[in-house]
């Protein structure tokens, strides 16, 4: 909240239970089982990337649940690992555990890169909602509905199309981004 509106108290703003409107999500239920790191993803984000995360949240242009998207956006990252228990019982060198974001990470030396991953993934989550087939949604509340698998999916293909471009870092992997979504 100290990122978005530092000079306004969110009691001010949002009143008892109000909260869990302005998140499109009953988050009590709904955390796409990936929990804390959903919300670490998204404080990441504000903390080390505030120009492009207060882009995404005050562009007056969109209308879709953020905070939604950036929890289904954590599961997609955490399906696109390939992690599973069935996967963790399995040997090292088993084809099971070949996924493209699993090898970056393990050769990309940076602290931070699943979080750094993330912050890109969500530029190229929101660059699909306001330049793909939903910018000329006129009505707020009808872009509010759209079906967010949709441009979920999508966003997965371009995440996808991108390590296919095997980039050597965090920094070549949004210098990609950047330049596919420009």
């Amino acid at each position: 909240w100290g990122v978005i509106a530092p000079e306004t108290s969110h009691q001010k703003v949002l009143g008892p239970g109000q909260w869990k409107l302005a998140l499109g999500i009953d988050v009590l239920q709904d955390f796409r089982q990936v929990g804390v790191l959903a919300v670490q993803n998204l404080l990441y984000f504000a903390e080390h990337h505030t120009d492009a995360f207060l882009a995404i949240v005050k562009n007056s242009l969109i209308s879709y649940p953020f905070a939604q998207a950036g929890v289904c956006l954590t599961r997609c990252l955490v399906d696109e690992l390939g992690l599973t228990d069935e996967v963790a019982g399995r040997p090292v060198a088993s084809p099971a555990w070949d996924s493209p974001l699993l090898a970056f990470l393990c050769k990309e030396d940076h602290e931070h890169g699943f979080h750094e991953v993330y912050c890109i993934v969500f530029q190229l989550f929101h660059a699909e909602m306001i330049g793909g087939q939903y910018a000329s949604l006129a009505d707020e509340a009808a872009l509010y509905k759209v079906d967010l698998s949709a441009v979920l999916l999508r966003t997965r293909a371009l995440l996808a199309e991108l390590l296919a471009r095997y980039p050597t870092s965090v920094l070549e992997l949004g210098i990609l981004q950047r330049l596919g979504t420009s």
